[in-house]
């Protein structure tokens, strides 16, 4: 397959152009900020092609307790504040570049989205943060791990 996709479904593809984002949340905006993530991705699902050179490889969102040292694993100090990390990956940049298109152009579909976010960033209490058309660096799919790993004896 074209675009650095790897026929094997369980490979991450590698090329492409991707945007990553962070929105860090105090706890009382965590339910709207949720709410917020579920409505982009109901539109990105509706909005956003699989198939050509603006396909959306993939689409993912995950929250968790923001914390101060990441590298201390389950041990670490939580900050209070809830952090959502959100990764679109495209076969191409003309994806991105659609995407951000659409919400430039207030898309019919995005409007409440962006009136959200308007509303959001306004509290004074969001960070947000990211990146778009990133480079990939390393990506590597559950198909190019090792079945096992006796190695580590912690």
């Amino acid at each position: 397959m074209g675009c650095g996709m790897s026929s094997d479904a369980s490979a991450m593809p590698a090329g492409g152009a991707q945007a990553v984002m962070i929105m860090t949340v105090p706890p009382e905006l965590e339910e709207r900020v949720t709410k917020f993530w579920e409505l982009h991705a109901k539109w990105m699902a509706y909005t956003h092609v699989s198939t050509g050179e603006k396909t959306c490889l993939f689409y993912h969102v995950c929250k968790g307790p923001e914390v101060e040292d990441f590298t201390s694993g389950p041990s670490a100090k939580k900050t209070g504040n809830v952090t959502f990390t959100i990764t679109e990956f495209y076969a191409t940049p003309a994806g991105l570049d659609t995407h951000f298109a659409m919400f430039a152009a207030g898309h019919a579909e995005m409007a409440e989205f962006g009136k959200e976010f308007g509303e959001l960033m306004a509290t004074g209490k969001v960070k947000f943060s990211g990146h778009g058309y990133g480079t990939t660096v390393a990506s590597i799919g559950a198909a190019e791990f090792p079945p096992t790993y006796d190695g580590f004896k912690g």
